[in-house]
Parts: C-alpha cells; sequence; structure tokens
C-alpha cells in the first residue's frame, strides 16, 4: 500500500507519504517538509491504512526535512490514532532538528518512543559487542591449545628423534 512512489527526495516544500503493512506493523515513511501546505497529503495518516491485523505502527521520518505545527500535529496524531486502535507505535529515524522541535513543544510521548527504539538499538550493539569479545576469547584460547599442542607434538618428535638416534649408535656400536 503506497500514497507516493519511493523514489528520489521530493522537492522543497514537498511530501510524500508510503506504506506498507508487513505481518502486524504498518510502516509509514514520510519524506519531505511537514508544513502546512502538505496538510491534504498528511491528513488520516495513519487512520487510511490501519486494520485489525496492525498490532504496531511505525513512523519513520529520517527523510523530513523542516517541520512546523502541522508536522507536529500529524506526529502526534498518528501516536494517539495508534493508540486508539490499540497499537503500539514507534517514531523512527528523527532527524535532530526534529527531536529538538519536539522537546520544545512538549512532545516527550513521542520523543520516549524513540529513546525506546534507541535504548534496544544500543542493548543489541552491547549484545553484540559482548558476542564479538566472547569470539575473540574463545579464538585466543583456541590459538593458545593449538600453540600448546604443537609445542607437545615437537617435543615427542625431539624425543622420537633423540631414540631413534641412540638405537642408531646402539646398532652402530654393536
Amino acid at each position: 500500500m503506497s500514497a507516493a512512489d519511493d523514489g528520489p527526495a521530493p522537492p522543497a516544500g514537498s511530501v510524500t507519504v508510503s506504506a506498507q503493512v508487513i505481518g502486524r506493523t504498518l510502516h509509514i515513511a514520510v519524506a519531505g517538509d511537514l508544513a502546512f501546505e502538505a496538510r491534504d497529503v498528511l491528513d488520516g495518516i495513519p487512520g487510511r491504512w490501519l486494520t485489525a491485523q496492525v498490532r504496531h505502527v511505525v513512523l519513520d521520518v529520517a527523510e523530513v526535512g523542516f517541520c512546523d505545527a502541522t508536522g507536529l500535529r500529524l506526529l502526534a496524531h498518528t501516536l494517539t490514532v495508534s493508540r486508539e486502535h490499540g497499537a503500539s507505535f514507534t517514531l523512527r529515524n528523527p532527524p535532530d532538528h526534529l527531536c529538538w522541535l519536539l522537546g520544545l513543544a512538549g512532545a516527550t510521548r513521542l520523543l520516549r518512543s524513540v529513546t525506546d527504539n534507541i535504548s534496544e538499538r544500543e542493548q543489541s550493539l552491547r549484545d553484540r559487542e559482548l558476542l564479538a569479545d566472547e569470539r575473540d576469547r574463545l579464538l585466543d584460547e583456541r590459538r593458545d591449545r593449538v600453540e600448546a599442542h604443537q609445542v607437545w607434538e615437537d617435543l615427542r618428535e625431539d624425543l622420537a628423534n633423540e631414540r631413534e638416534r641412540k638405537l642408531d649408535r646402539r646398532d652402530q656400536e654393536s
């Protein structure tokens, strides 16, 4: 389901909205300017795509260049409609200027979704780092075992060679 084709970034002053339901999640991507001039495109988001199966709404605003009060109203409306529908809401990839504007407007409930999302990503990164550290530790352990094994093999070979030399000397003496 798409309200606009995916493609290059929209020209200044315009907005594109695309939506897709994947499983039980409604993914909405907004690109361009969330401004009064775009209110006709923005009205009805996310209501026009919410179905009974949708349990989570993700609003990706990574490509938002400008946001005024109309844009803030859209974000708050999307959160409200999602929750009324019984779906959770996540604001994904907000640019710094949008985070600043949301904070200035006192829209902390939207920022909380962002923070939760960032916390999950940070935890995922920490988990990956811990796994990478554990992998490195296990590789070091394995390398140490291989080196120790090689030392023992070298000792065995030296002993076998020494024994062979002694046997050869004994044979020559006899």
